[in-house]
Formats: structure tokens, sequence, C-alpha cells
């Protein structure tokens, strides 16, 4: 019935009991559903996970039924798929700038893919102050009214940006690659901020009161797949030409590097406390941090 990445629970704890799977709405309705809802939301989901682990071909199936989805809700029929969900429009590997028109002209209910965006840095946590991720972080920002689904897949520990990963819907890894069946098994969380305890939870799935554990990720289409090989040459094919033309960003200084440690580690507090009416003084006897320093902060975090 669900053709798609479809969950089995396992319980493989106590007593040695084989793992049990159950019918559940797979992860694309789950997705499909969030960004075509009347509540006006985005979903961006991160997966990390080792190099040929199959995070590319999970996330393009998952793109692909996820577009299904959304035609399936919006006009009744899974077939107009591409109207939400195009290789050549909808995908950008590696590239910072391209990661830029991508998220910066698509339009509304569009599935995207950034795949392997840490290895050219455009999200990395080092690269906070620079132009590319001020305007990254603030294309995410304006994200939600346009309902779109973004997938993002990122090498094995990858330090992402904050701001990126705080807005995050789902974080995902690679569980188990099982190639000579064509499936990747798939570990996804939900991202849950307790702003007052300054901490962040990343809670399996659920349905009904069963932990969704694992999700199975098949191979795509084999004609999806060699359009989206396609692609991927080509834009890393202009990459590779345009190497040597791109200028060194500027090095980070110890008091930007600071302040990026700070928001890391107080900005979500501060978010919190600056929501409830608070000003960056009465912030300042809530947390170890001078009133001048809480300022500084939430200015930077108005800009992003």
């Amino acid at each position: 019935m669900f053709a798609d990445l479809i969950a089995d629970t396992r319980y493989l704890g106590r007593g040695g009991r084989p793992f049990v799977e159950h019918d559940v709405p797979p992860l694309s309705r789950m997705l499909a559903g969030r960004v075509t809802s009347q509540f006006n939301k985005d979903a961006v989901l991160l997966l990390e996970g080792p190099r040929g682990g199959g995070k590319s071909m999970a996330l393009l199936y998952l793109a692909w039924r996820t577009a299904q989805e959304i035609s399936t809700i919006l006009h009744g029929t899974p077939d107009r798929w591409r109207e939400h969900f195009d290789i050549g429009r909808n995908v950008a590997v590696i590239d910072e700038d391209r990661v830029n028109e991508l998220m910066g002209t698509i339009g509304k209910h569009q599935v995207l893919i950034a795949d392997d965006v840490g290895a050219g840095g455009a999200w990395s946590s080092r690269k906070f102050m620079t132009d590319e991720n001020f305007a990254l972080n603030k294309i995410l920002t304006i994200m939600r009214p346009q309902n779109n689904v973004l997938l993002i897949s990122l090498p094995e520990k990858f330090t992402v940006d904050k701001v990126v990963r705080s807005f995050s819907t789902y974080n995902a890894s690679v569980a188990e690659s099982l190639h000579n069946k064509g499936i990747t098994l798939i570990k996804v969380h939900s991202h849950r901020t307790m702003f007052q305890q300054g901490k962040t939870l990343f809670p399996y799935l659920q349905y009904g009161r069963r932990k969704i554990v694992r999700f199975i990720a098949r191979l795509p289409p084999a004609d999806l797949i060699a359009e989206y090989e396609k692609t991927r040459n080509e834009q890393t094919g202009k990459i590779i030409a345009a190497g040597g033309k791109r200028q060194e960003k500027p090095k980070v200084s110890k008091k930007e590097q600071a302040m990026q440690e700070h928001i890391d580690q107080y900005g979500d507090q501060i978010a919190a406390f600056k929501a409830e009416g608070l000003t960056a003084y009465q912030i300042s006897k809530k947390i170890p941090l001078y009133r001048e320093t809480v300022q500084r902060i939430m200015t930077k975090m108005e800009e992003l």
C-alpha cells in the first residue's frame, strides 16, 4: 500500500524479539501533509551519513514521492508531480551559489534538494560570518510562506550552521545501507527546542504510541536516477571549471568566533526571552552575559 519510505518499528530489546513491521503513513505523506495544511508550514529535513551511504538516492526517492503526495492533495492525482519537483530546477549539488539561486527563486509547494552542501561549505558553522551564509539563513527565514519541502544531505559529523540546524523540522541519519537489496535504513528524529531550559530534544517520530525507529528508503526509478546524475555531473563540472577563479573568503576574527559561540550556546534562550518582552538588561540577569553582549547578539540575530 505504501510504496515509499515505509516505517518498520523495531523491537530489538529484551528477549531478542524480532522487529515488527506496521503500516504507518509514509514519510513523504507526512511532509506533504505538513506543507499543504492550513497552518502555513514548511518542512526542512537534514540527512547525515558517510560517503557512499545512500544519502543522495534516499533523498531523491523521498523528493519524488513527496511531490507525488503533494500533487495528489492539490490536484487529485499524483501524475502532476513534476510541477512540484523538477530535477533541473529543484536540485543543487555542492555549490553554494547554486544553493542561493535554487532557494531564492523557487515557487510555492516545491520539493527542493540541497545535496552534499557540506562539500562546498555552504552551511558550515565556520563560515557563519560570511555574506553567503547570511543570505542562506535569510532565505530559510522566508521559506515558510512558500510552504516548501527542503531536503538537505550532509557529510557525516558535518558541523552545520547553528541557524540552519535550528530551522530544521527533522534530523535524520543513515542507519544502515543495504545496497544489494536496494534499500537504505534511515533514522528520523523530530526537532523540539525547550527554550526555558536551553535544551534541544530529538525524539523519534511516533505513530500512535509506537516509536518509528527506522524508515526504509528504496531506490528511485532508473530514469529519475539518470536525470539526477546528469544534473549532478553538470553542476560538479561547473564547480571544477570555476575552482581557480573564486576568491578566498576573509578569515573570521577571534571576536567573530566568540560571537558565534555565544549564539550557539545562548541564542535560543535569548530569542525566547525576547519573545516574552524582556529587554537586553533583563535577559543579562538570567544568563551569564553582559547587557552589551546580549544586545549585540539580539542585533545579529535580527540580521539573519
